[in-house]
């Protein structure tokens, strides 16, 4: 894999499907050149991989994070943290996990820019270490809440205040319960796990569901973007999404009203951008539209983006038929850009046009508005 990745893949848990050297020892030849710019290595260059000496010469980290690879207790002794991370890259666990694990002091030619103190890293103190402006810009020490940088998770692990937000309030759920990620936490910043740097929209940090200027209350889209239904950029664009509770969406020659989708309830379920590329949404109340319910899109995983115009794989159908009378308003709009017998089902072919907007009232008298 000697620079034969391509650029901007989004690569899950080993540098190639099918091609994994899980565990083994990657010399030189993988990351010289190989993992191009923006490549996410999604698990790692390979989980627990030891990546000797040619761990990032100017290559694998540029703009990209490696997800608890460069370290999981597994930090290259005086490879990484000896001027081999590149400038303004923001390596989760290279703030260290458990900073530059336990107690190892972090040389200040490692990064420069902005001079972090004293900090108090997981029982760990970076003396000196120098952050590049990138990493830790415009950052709010007060309350350690980091406006536009990402501070690893296990580095505020018991460490840093509670309610702060941190790039690992992203992480998994671990600092997730009663954590207010603002959005200025990821505007423009790559967050950890699902980097996605060419693949990821405008506006849009993603962390197994980390959107933009969520708001996340402990229940968030987290088991919904796995790897395996990741979309491969196909995460909405812009999306503020509070809980389950879809705030605002701009998708791409897509005009939606905060108004219309306000409290939209779209739990575990991700549309394409694709898939409502064509949908204009201008009001709840269209009279020859069709009615359908949020669950319509419960559960549906845009699995993989064959083409442009790309198809709903494994679309999850439920309450279907629905009935009018449990929901007070929805509206769908359909307008593929081809039409054909396939991308006209409306169960499992091109959900091309798709928008949800409804408000949902259970036969329990649940409300969801």
């Amino acid at each position: 894999m000697h620079g034969a990745l391509p650029h901007g893949v989004v690569l899950h848990r080993a540098l190639l499907p099918g091609a994994a050297v899980h565990g083994v020892l990657v010399h030189r030849a993988v990351v010289q050149g190989g993992l191009l710019r923006g490549v996410m290595v999604h698990g790692a260059l390979l989980h627990g991989v030891i990546v000797q000496g040619a761990l990032l010469h100017g290559v694998i980290v540029q703009g990209a994070l490696l997800h608890a690879v460069v370290v999981h207790g597994a930090l290259l002794h005086g490879v990484i943290v000896q001027g081999a991370l590149l400038h303004g890259v923001v390596v989760h666990g290279a703030l260290l996990h458990r900073a530059v694990v336990h107690g190892v002091s972090v040389h200040s030619a490692l990064l420069h820019g902005a001079v972090v103190h004293v900090a108090s890293l997981h029982r760990a103190s970076v003396q000196s270490a120098l952050l590049h402006r990138a990493v830790v810009h415009s950052v709010l020490v007060r309350r350690v809440v980091v406006y536009g940088a990402l501070l690893h998770g296990a580095s505020v692990h018991s460490a840093l205040p509670r309610g702060v937000a941190v790039h690992s309030a992203l992480l998994h759920s671990a600092l997730l319960r009663g954590v207010s990620v603002h959005g200025a936490l990821v505007h423009g910043v790559l967050v950890h796990g699902a980097l996605l740097h060419s693949a990821l929209l405008h506006g849009v940090s993603v962390h197994g569901a980390l959107v933009h200027g969520v708001m996340v209350h402990g229940a968030f889209l987290r088991s919904v973007l796995v790897h395996r239904t990741l979309l491969h950029g196909a995460l909405l664009r812009s999306v503020l999404v509070h809980g389950a509770l879809v705030h605002r969406a701009l998708m791409h020659r897509a005009v939606v009203h905060s108004a219309v989708v306000y409290r939209v309830l779209v739990p575990c379920a991700l549309v394409h951008w694709c898939a409502v590329r064509w949908c204009m949404v201008h009001c709840c109340t269209a009279c020859w539209c069709t009615l359908v319910c949020s669950a319509l899109l419960h559960g549906v995983l845009v699995h993989r983006c064959t083409s442009r115009w790309c198809s709903v794989v494994g679309a999850l159908l439920h309450w279907l038929p629905y009935s009018c009378g449990r929901f007070r308003s929805a509206a769908l709009l359909m307008s593929p850009p081809h039409h054909s017998p396939t991308r006209s089902l409306l169960a499992l072919g091109g959900l091309e046009g798709v928008l949800v907007l409804c408000q949902h009232r259970s036969a329990a008298g649940t409300t969801l508005a």
